[in-house]
């Protein structure tokens, strides 16, 4: 078991990585990427299995961000944040278009939108006190 996170932007970054690995897009990304490989080949199932990829990427980074200088951290929240934003904007078009449901279906991602927000305010401060 990995150690608790010794500093504010650690705990807030490893809630916003257990917040993204909580999401639906997850699981039925790779359910869906990989089983459109089996009946018909066409360029949504690298972008699924991308997404995917780029999910477990921003966990993995986000859950051992207190290992790296402050430039690289502040470069992964930022990083994370703008890989975030077609997502959000699909559950803001979602949620005027079709349901309110949409905002429950997509809650760990705007959960972990608005950790990735505090951890920025926290890295910004922290860089300032340093």
């Amino acid at each position: 078991m990995r150690p608790a996170p010794d500093t504010p932007e650690g705990k807030v970054a490893r809630w916003a990585a257990i917040s993204l690995s909580a999401s639906f897009v997850l699981p039925l990304g790779a359910l869906f990427g990989t089983l459109g490989f089996s009946h018909h080949r066409s360029y949504v199932q690298p972008l699924l299995l991308l997404l995917v990829v780029v999910y477990i990427a921003q966990i993995y980074f986000l859950d051992r961000i207190e290992r790296y200088d402050p430039v690289t951290r502040k470069r992964i929240w930022i990083t994370s944040l703008a890989i975030h934003a077609p997502i959000l904007v699909l559950v803001a078009v979602g949620a005027i278009i079709w349901s309110k449901a949409v905002v429950i279906a997509f809650a760990p991602e705007l959960i972990s939108a608005a950790l990735h927000v505090r951890g920025i305010q926290l890295h910004a401060r922290e860089a300032r006190v340093a």
